[in-house]
This record gives structure tokens, sequence and C-alpha cells, in this order.
């Protein structure tokens, strides 16, 4: 499966469950407003940006991915802050260390 739309993509959720995997191969963003399962397949977001959203009233989550299942590529994964504006303090607020080479 290939999503090649050069649009943004809203979904409320995203499951994969297909062993060939799935391709974005557009620079499109794909955002997820509710959970990403992953049964089986890779998930494959190098030309474009997965990205897992929060707002007030709502944030996205990963659930169990399975074996046999995984993303490659770009993902952001946002965090609401409630009560804190971006003039308050600077705006910028680090909530875990950087992670890489982890499969």
């Amino acid at each position: 499966m290939s999503c090649a739309d050069a649009r943004i993509l809203n979904l409320p959720n995203l499951t994969l469950n297909n062993t060939t995997g799935a391709n974005f191969t557009s620079t499109a963003d794909v955002r997820v407003s509710g959970a990403l399962k992953l049964q089986s397949g890779f998930l494959n977001t190098t030309l474009g940006r997965l990205i897992l959203t929060a707002d007030a009233s709502s944030q996205s989550r990963i659930l169990k991915i399975e074996t046999g299942a995984g993303i490659t590529g770009n993902v952001t994964y946002q965090k609401y802050l409630a009560g804190i504006n971006s003039t308050a303090t600077g705006g910028w607020y680090l909530l875990t260390s950087p992670v890489a080479g982890f499969t």
C-alpha cells in the first residue's frame, strides 16, 4: 500500500495489518489524532512525516507494536501541556532525552 497524495492526511486512528507494509511516498504530513496500531508490516514514512497529534481535548497514542511490525522514517509525537503559554517562560520544554539506534 502507498499513500502518494501531496496533501495533509488527517486520520482519527491508523492500523497497519499488512505483511507487505505501507509507504508514504509523498512529502505530505499524515496526522493521527487517536491510536496508532501496528499489527504486521512496516510503516515507511521516509519521504513524508507521521505526526501523532495532541491538543487540549485529546492525545494520540501508540498501541503495542507487534512482532513483525514497526516504523521507519520520520515521526513527530506531540504533547499538549495545559496552562502553559509560549511567552511565559520561553516556550520550550524538554520532556525526555533523545532516543536513537533502537528498533
